[in-house]
């Protein structure tokens, strides 16, 4: 068994990356992002603190991907980043 603990926001995700996301990547993120760890959607991620992670539905996973590598390719994360993919309903 596994335990998340954490609820973190866009601005929270860029803090702990050590990135700055253009206006267009922010939006989708925010629009894509779920707040409750419930029945997490195909087309939506939640982001946690401990582990430092992303449970992603597997509809917007590659988008997601793209986004996040685009500012991994410009400078090294700050921090290890988790990305798991569900399933979601």
């Amino acid at each position: 068994m596994y335990i998340f603990l954490g609820n973190l926001s866009i601005l929270d995700l860029e803090n702990r990356c050590g990135v700055k996301f253009d206006e267009k990547d922010k939006e989708w993120l925010e629009n894509h992002r779920q707040s409750n760890t419930d029945n997490i959607s195909k087309d939506k991620f939640h982001i946690f603190d401990i582990p430092f992670s992303i449970k992603v539905g597997s509809k917007i996973v590659d988008q997601l991907i793209e986004i996040l590598k685009k500012y991994n390719n410009e400078k090294e994360f700050d921090e290890k980043l988790i990305i798991c993919t569900i399933e979601g309903e």
